[in-house]
């Protein structure tokens, strides 16, 4: 039995209110953790959003990224860039 002092008096709890505690405790803390655990296997399963570059700037942003372990494809990235760019060019200059 354990004897905690407060301003109104002293209260006193058996072992079996203490363990009856100390269970309610223990199931919550197992709920949520499991909880978090779904969140978790929710969030890493998920479908990854697909991005795609909408523009040029976007498009070198993505050359750049590549650059280190890619740098074959990053020049083809840099490449399409130019070739738009010089496409768009042509085509105003018509106008």
């Amino acid at each position: 039995m354990s004897t905690l002092s407060i301003p109104s008096g002293s209260y006193r709890s058996s072992s079996s209110n203490t363990s009856r505690a100390a269970q309610v405790w223990l199931r919550r803390m197992v709920r949520k953790v499991g909880q978090i655990a779904d969140d978790a296997l929710t969030v890493l399963l998920a479908e990854p959003k697909r991005y795609e570059p909408r523009n040029a700037e976007e498009l070198l942003a993505w050359a750049d990224a590549y650059q280190s372990t890619q740098p074959s494809y990053a020049d083809e990235l840099r490449a399409i860039v130019q070739y738009h760019q010089s496409v768009q060019e042509a085509a105003s200059a018509r106008v």
